[in-house]
């Protein structure tokens, strides 16, 4: 009830300086850290001074401080915190770099970092400015040396995959930093990141059978000579999709592939719970994966499937889900001049694109 108390304490102070916030700017991101892991123990320091605020007892201690290394662990009553050498209920740090490490991971902070005990385990929230996510996704989701239109319109569907998913992690976070939401774990977005976000925020993507919503965008690393859509993946019809045809990935790392692994009991199993190949299914992907990682069946396209030598070999097309922007394709289109808004025009031709003329 205590770590509720103050978790909830917390949660209305940062609500009452978002409302605060001059007008038009955008509400700041609740980001769960470490979602891949949900670690048990994480090393906190900061590289200048920050507020901690430890709900203990007595209630609350708050203190402006630069954090040395600061070991905080879930106890194992599942009820408190161990924060160095002193119990605590819940722990909340603002600054504008504060470093969290755990099982090798690191991430870096400039906001509100708050951290309670779900469990055996550790729950961390970051809340950070709207430009921060969007360049730390932005950087996570690309690798140096993609063309600068492709990042400016993979920019833009970052976006508004941020405002249409903003409720996958209610009530504590809006989103993750892992792919169950989109990447968001590079500390050091670049400078061509950050122009990228910027020139983003001059194109808006929009559903055209509303009045101008933002349009629930998706995108995969390859889709294998067609995109899909919602409906045909997940059994949702989202409004503006259609499926694309794409020669644009064909020279691409996963167009084709073929990966195998271990025949085992359990592989067998879930290969006779499969429909016949050739056969789209993204439960079967994530099925393979989450049994022997998700290097073996590399999207929800498999076109056959074969036992010999004990093992299974998996074949098939596209990389990911396949639904929306094919990365591989876009790319392809920027490095042969064309424009964001064009990439994004050929990928969801049902949307409307417009650009802000730069005054």
């Amino acid at each position: 009830m205590l770590a509720t108390f103050f978790l909830c304490c917390a949660m209305l102070s940062a609500t009452a300086t978002d409302n605060q916030q001059p007008q038009g700017t955008p509400p700041p991101v609740r980001l769960l850290l470490f979602a891949q892991t949900t670690p048990r123990s994480i090393t906190i320091s900061s590289s200048s001074p920050v507020t901690v605020t430890t709900a203990i007892d007595p209630p609350q201690k708050t203190e402006r401080k630069r954090l040395p290394r600061t070991e905080i662990r879930a106890e194992r009553d599942g009820r408190m915190l161990r924060v160095g050498t002193t119990n605590a209920a819940s722990v909340v740090i603002t600054g504008e770099r504060i470093i969290l490490q755990s099982e090798g991971r690191k991430r870096v902070v400039a906001g509100i970092v708050t951290i309670t005990q779900q469990g055996k385990q550790l729950r961390v929230v970051a809340t950070i400015a709207q430009q921060q996510y969007l360049s730390t996704a932005l950087a996570s989701e690309s690798a140096s040396g993609e063309p600068f239109q492709y990042l400016i319109a993979l920019s833009v569907l970052q976006r508004n995959y941020l405002q249409t998913h903003r409720n996958r992690h209610q009530p504590d976070a809006d989103l993750c930093d892992n792919t169950h939401c989109q990447r968001a774990d590079n500390t050091s977005p670049s400078k061509t990141v950050q122009r990228a976000v910027a020139a983003a925020a001059k194109i808006q993507l929009t559903d055209t059978t509303t009045d101008g919503t933002a349009y629930p965008c998706y995108y995969s690393a390859n889709c294998g000579g067609s995109t899909l859509t919602p409906k045909q993946v997940w059994g949702s019809s989202e409004a503006g999709y259609s499926a694309v045809a794409c020669d644009f990935c064909r020279q691409g790392k996963w167009n084709r592939w073929q990966r195998a692994t271990a025949a085992t009991p359990q592989v067998e199993q879930l290969v006779r719970q499969a429909p016949p190949a050739p056969f789209l299914s993204d439960d079967f992907k994530i099925a393979m994966g989450r049994m022997v990682g998700f290097n073996v069946v590399l999207s929800n396209t498999v076109e056959n499937i074969e036992r010999r030598e004990g093992k299974f070999w998996f074949s098939g097309r596209g990389f990911g889900h396949r639904v929306g922007l094919c990365c591989a394709g876009g790319m392809t289109l920027a490095k042969r001049g064309r424009a964001a808004a064009e990439i994004l025009r050929t990928y969801f031709p049902d949307a409307s694109v417009g650009v802000a003329e730069v005054k």
